[in-house]
């Protein structure tokens, strides 16, 4: 599918969900025309980035490549699906791939329709302070939301940071109804998104932070700033991000308990969270829900017990990271068994149990899994594991170990990290991989530590999939392979006649 023709169509017939409990109906089928009249117009535009951002943040979007990276193995109860089986299997994995070219376009897409918001809504008529606030606030959750995807773009199709890289993103800054630019270099893509950063963080500097907020704060801002000055590898300026976020004492580090821990995953709960999106079921319209985390527990409930057909389990090495008193070890990941058929089960498999189900997202707390939940964009905790990384980067490593271990005793482990120097920082690399499992990180990680691909022994080898083992539970790649960045789609190359290059190796 060609991007810029989807973009357009999608562009010019945007349905807006209302969302956030607001009395208005949703626009449909919006037009550049006659969308940005008053101040009730920005908002529903608002409201629909929100909408997509939630859609597109959850589900395969974040799962993909934790598939494709060394801590989850496919079960023999795997659920035939080629787009997965594609990204676990290196093998498989083409520059075709349906998932990688699907995502490309769903984020440019979402970029398309905020930058038409961005160029309506400065030309609605304000008459009052209020009302020029308004917009002020408008445009500054627009351009954070930008960024975001940008971020997520540059991170997946591009290579890790490096000034002389060529092989950034085509930067739109404001919607283009025809040819698209050249990609840009890696420091420009950077650039562009640490700009955005910078327009939302004045525009949205009155907007104060509360845990568990569905909509976009200062603090929102300033957590993606610390996450994107970490991975171009600015410590000084990450760590200053990270810390100052931590310093105000708005998101406190929950208090070590099994229940406190499970209420901010079961439920959703506020604790911890920066930025929680908004989501509701209503009388099963799911328009305000977001995409399920399915691949993982594939809980089948019935009166004669549980059963879990999940598609992927992690493997024993992930297992062995936790100590027996972590809590995330209860949590996080929990030790239950996986069905095979109808007669042959496996006991004592931990299966990521991360997203379980709010039950507040369903029909029924009785219903089957839909392993919905309210999407965390941002949490303190990560601003603990930035804060420690850029330290250690820093020489800094008194203060590297004082927020690895703030973050660890919040998770209920009483020993403290002494270690030193090359030890110490794969003690925050394990610290990074426990917290933030499963959230769409790992393969990210993977490429900016210059780590390789080792997926490690199996929990029970029986309950899974040992077929083509090199491509799948034995895969070991070298650090640097290619296929660590995704490509971009042949489509859109073929479409911009030759003008962008594709990613080294595809």
């Amino acid at each position: 599918m060609k991007i810029k023709y989807y973009i357009v169509l999608a562009a010019a017939t945007l349905s807006l969900s209302s969302c956030f409990k607001l009395d208005q109906e949703p626009y449909v089928e919006l037009s550049q025309k006659n969308s940005f009249q008053s101040v009730r117009d920005a908002q529903f535009w608002v409201n629909g980035m929100y909408s997509s951002l939630r859609s597109n943040f959850h589900g395969i979007a974040m799962y993909a490549t934790d598939i494709q990276a060394d801590y989850l193995q496919s079960v023999r109860s795997f659920s035939q699906n080629e787009d997965l089986d594609n990204l676990y299997n290196w093998s498989l994995l083409n520059s075709s791939n349906t998932t990688i070219a699907s995502l490309w376009r769903k984020h440019f897409e979402a970029i398309q329709n905020i930058n038409i918001a961005l160029d309506g809504i400065v030309t609605i008529p304000t008459s009052t302070t209020a009302d020029k606030q308004k917009i002020t606030h408008n445009m500054g959750e627009l351009y954070l939301a930008r960024a975001i995807y940008y971020t997520y773009l540059v991170t997946h199709y591009a290579p890790s940071y490096n000034e002389t890289s060529p092989y950034g993103l085509p930067l739109l800054d404001h919607f283009i109804n025809g040819e698209f630019p050249l990609r840009s270099s890696v420091k420009e893509t950077y650039d562009f998104i640490l700009a955005d950063i910078n327009r939302a963080q004045e525009r949205l500097s009155n907007e104060e932070g509360s845990p568990g907020k569905d909509t976009f704060s200062k603090d929102a801002v300033t957590a993606l700033k610390a996450r994107v000055l970490l991975y171009k590898g600015d410590w000084a300026g990450a760590y200053q991000a990270a810390t100052s976020l931590i310093a105000a004492g708005t998101y406190p580090l929950i208090s070590p308990s099994e229940t406190a821990l499970k209420n901010m995953w079961d439920t959703d709960g506020p604790a911890e969270s920066i930025t929680q999106l908004y989501a509701r079921y209503s009388n099963g319209n799911d328009g305000e829900l977001p995409q399920g985390n399915t691949i993982y527990l594939g809980e089948d409930k019935s009166i004669f017990g549980d059963e879990y057909y999940p598609n992927f389990a992690p493997t024993q090495d992930f297992v062995n990271l936790f100590e027996s008193n972590d809590l995330r070890k209860k949590v996080y990941i929990k030790e239950l068994y996986i069905n095979y058929g109808s007669s042959t089960r496996f006991d004592n498999i931990y299966l990521v149990a991360k997203y379980p189900d709010n039950d507040q997202l369903k029909n029924s707390p009785y219903d089957n899994g839909t392993f919905l939940h309210r999407p965390k964009i941002f949490r303190i905790a990560e601003q603990y594991l930035i804060a420690a990384e850029a330290a250690y980067r820093n020489a800094d490593e008194t203060n590297a170990r004082l927020y690895l271990n703030r973050l660890r005793r919040s998770r209920g482990l009483t020993t403290e990290v002494t270690a030193t120097a090359d030890a110490l920082f794969r003690e925050i690399q394990n610290e990074r991989n426990r917290e933030l499992s499963f959230e769409g990180f790992r393969l990210t990680d993977i490429k900016r530590w210059n780590l390789a691909v080792v997926r490690g022994t199996p929990q029970n080898l029986d309950a899974i999939i040992t077929t083509d083992p090199t491509n799948g539970y034995q895969l070991n790649v070298p650090a640097g392979n290619y296929k660590l960045v995704w490509p971009i789609p042949p489509t859109n190359i073929r479409y911009e006649n030759g003008r962008w290059k594709q990613n080294p190796g595809w």
